[in-house]
C-alpha cells in the first residue's frame, strides 16, 4: 500500500512540474506588453510617418503619458516641468503641449510636442504673415457673398462692404473672422495665396505643417507644437506688428464707402495683460481648444502651445504659475 502511495505522489509531482515548464515557456514566447508601452510604440510609429499632402485627422489621439493609465478620448496627462518644487507635476487635458524660452531654445515642459494636430484658427497667424508680406495694407478689399458664407465668426460684415487690407487683418486676428481671412486671400487669388502660405511655412522650417485653406475651419490644417514655436519665433523677430494686433483688447476700422465705424473686440482673454506679447486662439470640433501664447516672463519671451485642451486658458495660466 505504501508503495502505491509513493508511486502516486511521484506521478503527481511529475505532472505539476510539466505544467509549470509549459506555462513558463509560453510566457517567454508571448511576453505581455503594457497598455502604456503599446500606445507609446503606436505614437512613435505614427510620428515617423511622412508629412503627406492629405493627412488623416487622428480621432483616437491620446497622450503618451497618463497619470491614470486610462487611454480614453479625454485623457489626463502629467506635465513634468524641468524645475523641482510644487509645480514639478501638473495634470492637463491637452493632447499636445510645449513650453519653451523663445530666444534660448530652452524647453520647460512638453507633452507629445512632435505630434501633429488640427490647429484651427491658429492658421490665421500664417494667413496674416502671407497677407502682410504680399498685400498692400491700404488695398481696398470688397467682401462678397462667397466670403460671407464662411463658417464661424463673421465680424458682422455685409456683402459689398469695402475695407482696407490692414483692417481685415485686424478683424481676422481679433475676432478670428473667417470672412476676413477669405476676403484677404481672395483679393490675391485663393490658389496663389495658398501657395504663398505653403511657401512661407517651408521658409520658416515648419516641416510637419500642412495648410489647405486660410481660415482653419478644415481639420486638414495641421501642425505640431514644435512647428508652431518656429512660427512664433518668426513673428517675434520679423513681424512684431502682427503680435501687437493680437494683444490689443479692441481696435476700430471704417468701411471705406460709408465711413461706418466697426469695433473689433479681441476674443483672447489674455489681450491687454501687461505680460502678454501676443498669440492666437483656435477651435473646431476636430481639434478641441487650441491656444498659442507668448508671454514676458522675467524679461524673457516664453511661448506656450496648448493643443486639444478642454480648458486652454486655465491650462495656460497654470503653466505660467509654474514657470
Amino acid at each position: 500500500m505504501k508503495q502505491y502511495y509513493r508511486i502516486f505522489f511521484l506521478f503527481l509531482i511529475f505532472a505539476v512540474s510539466a505544467s509549470a515548464v509549459k506555462i513558463w515557456g509560453e510566457k517567454i514566447a508571448n511576453p505581455k506588453v503594457s497598455a502604456l508601452a503599446t500606445v507609446k510604440n503606436t505614437l512613435e510609429l505614427n510620428s515617423n510617418e511622412e508629412n503627406n499632402e492629405n493627412p488623416i485627422v487622428d480621432q483616437t489621439f491620446v497622450s503618451e503619458i497618463s497619470s491614470t493609465g486610462d487611454f480614453s478620448e479625454t485623457p489626463t496627462s502629467t506635465l513634468k516641468f524641468s524645475s523641482e518644487g510644487i509645480c514639478s507635476e501638473v495634470e492637463f487635458t491637452s493632447r499636445a503641449l510645449l513650453v519653451e524660452y523663445l530666444n534660448q531654445n530652452i524647453q520647460v515642459a512638453e507633452i507629445n510636442s512632435t505630434r501633429r494636430w488640427p490647429i484651427a484658427s491658429i492658421t490665421k497667424l500664417i494667413t496674416a504673415i502671407a497677407a502682410t508680406e504680399n498685400i498692400d495694407p491700404n488695398l481696398p478689399i470688397t467682401l462678397t457673398d462667397k466670403n460671407l458664407k464662411a463658417e464661424g465668426d463673421t465680424g458682422k460684415f455685409k456683402s459689398s462692404e469695402t475695407f482696407k487690407a490692414q483692417d481685415l487683418i485686424k478683424a481676422m486676428l481679433l475676432l478670428s473672422s473667417n470672412d476676413a481671412a477669405l476676403a484677404l486671400s481672395g483679393s490675391y487669388g485663393q490658389d496663389k495665396f495658398l501657395a504663398l502660405m505653403r511657401d512661407k511655412i517651408k521658409d520658416i522650417g515648419m516641416k510637419e505643417t500642412n495648410i489647405f485653406e486660410p481660415t482653419g475651419i478644415s481639420a486638414k490644417n495641421q501642425s505640431t507644437p514644435r512647428d508652431i514655436i518656429k512660427m512664433m519665433r518668426y513673428l517675434y523677430n520679423y513681424h512684431p506688428e502682427i503680435l501687437k494686433i493680437t494683444r490689443t483688447p479692441k481696435d476700430t476700422a471704417y468701411e471705406i464707402k460709408t465711413r461706418t465705424r466697426q469695433v473689433f473686440t479681441n476674443i483672447n482673454i489674455f489681450a491687454g495683460q501687461s505680460n502678454f506679447i501676443g498669440g492666437k486662439t483656435g477651435f473646431i470640433e476636430d481639434s478641441g481648444e487650441n491656444l498659442v501664447s507668448l508671454f514676458n516672463v522675467r524679461g524673457q519671451p516664453v511661448v506656450i502651445v496648448v493643443l486639444g485642451s478642454e480648458d486652454r486658458f486655465k491650462e495656460t495660466e497654470q503653466i505660467l504659475e509654474c514657470i
